[in-house]
């Protein structure tokens, strides 16, 4: 089918939707990257949206204007928002159509706005990507029947990252360092070569292989949490930092299962990660031994040597000279529709 055509009975979907109605928007955009693992289900999705449309035809339509923008290429959507964003003097709402990579380009691009303009702003990320675990809904028909009838908004979760000579970064679900990153890496390299999820497969392959492309050393991470400083130091196989605690990634994997938002994972041998590797998935790592548990709002990372970072499935290698490297929990002034 023709994307247009779903783009349009989206537009009328929008019309009915309680934010539109409550809310007198300047401009409502719609952000898509077209290239997104969702609409390879474009038919399906197109089904669920007409659907919605039956249910809800004896609501009232607003009018309002619209704009649609595709991104063409990496780094685009961070073009896009800054755009968008210096343009707008009133209240602007924007529905973001991709996965997580998508939503972490947008959205740091928002981040170098200026607050004033970023208080301009009202989002939504509509999950249309292969991993949608940092956004505003599980699944896209979870977020028409929420659209439909939410107003509520919350603060766009954000973590910041620094270190010296590096550019700042962003996370807005779960920043990682060690492992995991290297699992995300590898993810990404072969979705470039074959479309498909290979999560699972790189979760695999790097359990046992990792040691032979990275050099795991010690690691001194220090957490700031309610109850003061603690200092951890082990050869960690990964470090996270989510921007609350109760976070997925890797397409749903329940890394962080309670309200803890911080987590080091001791170093294992290859049979003691096969063993466990399997309860992180499901979240039933919470207690094995080789895990460390936090509530953070920052951590600071020693290193002395090359490593992989990860911001919503992004990867940037991380050398020597960019430690200490710090994550830290900061406001956005963004607002986020709260469809829950």
């Amino acid at each position: 089918m023709r994307i247009d055509e779903f783009l349009n009975d989206f537009r009328l979907f929008l019309a009915k939707t309680q934010i539109i109605h409550k809310k007198s928007f300047h401009k409502v955009y719609l952000v898509m990257n077209p290239i997104a693992g969702g609409f390879k289900h474009l038919a399906k999705h197109h089904r669920e949206l007409l659907s919605i449309l039956e249910q809800s035809k004896d609501r009232p339509e607003v009018d309002f204007e619209w704009k649609v923008i595709k991104t063409t290429s990496p780094g685009h959507a961070s073009l896009i928002s800054k755009e968008i964003g210096l343009s707008c003097e009133e209240e602007t709402i924007v529905f973001l159509m991709g996965g997580d990579g998508t939503s972490m380009e947008f959205c740091t691009g928002l981040m170098s706005l200026p607050l004033s303009k970023r208080n301009n702003l009202w989002l939504f990320r509509v999950p249309m990507g292969t991993g949608n675990d940092g956004l505003d809904a599980n699944t896209f028909k979870e977020s028409l029947v929420g659209l439909l009838h939410k107003e509520d908004h919350k603060e766009l979760g954000t973590i910041k990252i620094d270190g010296p000579k590096l550019e700042t970064q962003y996370a807005f679900n779960i920043g990682t360092v060690g492992l995991d990153a290297f699992v995300t890496h590898m993810t990404n390299i072969m979705k470039s070569r074959i479309p498909g999820n290979f999560y699972k497969i790189a979760v695999d392959l790097s359990t046992i292989f990792y040691d032979l492309f990275v050099s795991i050393r010690p690691m001194e991470i220090s957490v700031k949490t309610l109850d003061g400083i603690k200092e951890i130091k082990d050869r960690f196989l990964f470090a996270c930092m989510g921007v609350t605690g109760n976070r997925t990634y890797g397409n749903q994997m329940k890394i962080l299962p309670d309200q803890n938002n911080f987590l080091a994972v001791n170093w294992g041998s290859i049979l003691r990660r096969i063993m466990i590797k399997g309860a992180f998935y499901t979240g039933a790592h919470r207690n094995i031994k080789e895990t460390n548990f936090y509530e953070s709002e920052e951590i600071t990372i020693q290193y002395d040597g090359r490593i992989l970072l990860n911001r919503d499935g992004d990867t940037l290698w991380i050398n020597k000279e960019n430690f200490p490297l710090t994550m830290k929990i900061v406001p956005s002034g963004i607002r986020v529709l709260d469809i829950t």
